[in-house]
């Protein structure tokens, strides 16, 4: 069902003219979800590493503050993966009505 559903929006598309980007949308969410990894990696480690030395923190509340943490995580990439959809799908319309 959802493949007929992209294929309608695909013809679509296809019919307007606009030019279909997929490899360079492809792209920009891979760097994004490597970036976002990276950001979280290196946030929490810094964070803990502050926890466990400054304020003596055991490493089982530093795991529990991870699980409790992910879901935040988790907004946020699909937040940024949305902006990117919501940009291609912006130059799409640019270069249309230009």
């Amino acid at each position: 069902m959802c493949l007929h559903e992209l294929s309608i929006v695909d013809d679509t598309l296809e019919a307007l003219g606009v030019s279909k980007e997929y490899q360079q949308l492809r792209n920009w969410i891979i760097r994004i979800i490597f970036g976002w990894i990276v950001f979280i990696s290196i946030t929490e480690v810094v964070e803990e590493i502050i926890n466990y030395t400054v304020y003596k923190v055991s490493v089982l509340n530093i795991c529990v503050k991870f699980v409790f943490n992910i879901p935040k995580y988790v907004n946020l990439l699909n937040a940024l993966i949305c902006g990117v959809i919501i940009r291609s799908v912006y130059m799409y319309i640019r270069t249309f009505t230009s």
